[in-house]
């Protein structure tokens, strides 16, 4: 099952769910998900969204345990962080399609 890359973006009502409700359906999603060490190790700089069953906050702290430096913030003007945002979002969304088998179909 392929799942909306939006549900990893819990920053609104998806389908009728709230924020926590969000949270959790999606930590199940990753719970079950082939690469999700992988997706933690290629995004513990990521500031927005869920990756690996993780809220920003935590990857932050895990960077911290570890002795990672985090990337510098940046003050980017509104359009490039929707870029940033929806460059995030395409690249769940390339990450799911490698990951479907012929009988699944990817949501748009």
């Amino acid at each position: 099952m392929v799942e909306d890359p939006e549900l990893f973006f819990p920053y609104g009502r998806l389908n009728g769910l709230g924020f926590a409700t969000q949270v959790a359906v999606a930590r199940s999603v990753c719970a079950e998900c082939p690469v999700q060490a992988g997706c933690l190790r290629d995004n513990l700089d990521v500031r927005d969204g869920i990756f690996a069953g993780t809220l920003p906050h935590q990857r932050e702290d895990l960077r911290r345990r570890l002795g990672i430096p985090a990337m510098p913030l940046l003050d980017l003007p509104q359009d490039k962080l929707a870029r940033s945002v929806a460059a995030q979002r395409a690249r769940l969304r390339q990450i799911a399609a490698e990951n479907v088998t012929p009988d699944q179909e990817v949501s748009a």
